[in-house]
C-alpha cells in the first residue's frame, strides 16, 4: 500500500547519504574565493529570516493570537518540505542545490527554507498592514489584491 511505498521512498532516498561527500559546514574562505556573490545571497537570506523571526516574536499581534509566529514557522516549514518532497519524488528528482556554507542535508542548504520564509513572510506582513490600515488609501490594498 501507500505506507510501503512511502517507506521504500524514504529508505531509497537516505540509503547512500553516508557515502556522499557532505560537509555540514563548508569552508567560508573557499566559498568566498570561488563564489563570493553566492555567499552574499546565502547570508542575506539567513539575516532576513532572523529579522523576520524577531519581528514575529516582538510585533504586536492583534487579539493576542500567535498569528505572526505561526506564519513564520509555517513559511519556513513549507519551504523546507516543498523542496524536500520534490527531492523524494522520482519523477522530479533531477535537481541539486549548490553546496552552501551551511547545509541541512547533502542536497538541502539552509538558505533554501530561508528564502521561502523571506518570500512568504514579508509580503504577508505588508499585505496585512495595508488591508488593516486600508481605509486611508485604497490603492495599495488594490495592488496587493
Amino acid at each position: 500500500g501507500i505506507i510501503a511505498t512511502m517507506s521504500w521512498l524514504f529508505m531509497e532516498h537516505f540509503q547512500d547519504y553516508g557515502e556522499w561527500p557532505w560537509v555540514r559546514v563548508n569552508s567560508l574562505e573557499r566559498q568566498l574565493k570561488e563564489h563570493p556573490s553566492f555567499i552574499c545571497i546565502e547570508f542575506a537570506a539567513i539575516a532576513l529570516v532572523v529579522l523576520s523571526l524577531c519581528h514575529a516574536c516582538m510585533a504586536a499581534d492583534p487579539g493576542g493570537h500567535r498569528r505572526l509566529k505561526l506564519l513564520w514557522l509555517g513559511s519556513f516549514v513549507a519551504g523546507f518540505l516543498n523542496d524536500y518532497i520534490f527531492m523524494l519524488l522520482p519523477v522530479v528528482d533531477n535537481f541539486w542545490q549548490a553546496q552552501a556554507v551551511l547545509m541541512l542535508t547533502p542536497r538541502m542548504p539552509l538558505y533554501i527554507p530561508c528564502v521561502y520564509n523571506v518570500f512568504m513572510y514579508w509580503p504577508c506582513m505588508a499585505a496585512a498592514r495595508v488591508f488593516r490600515h486600508g481605509n486611508r488609501c485604497r490603492l495599495p490594498g488594490a495592488c496587493f489584491a
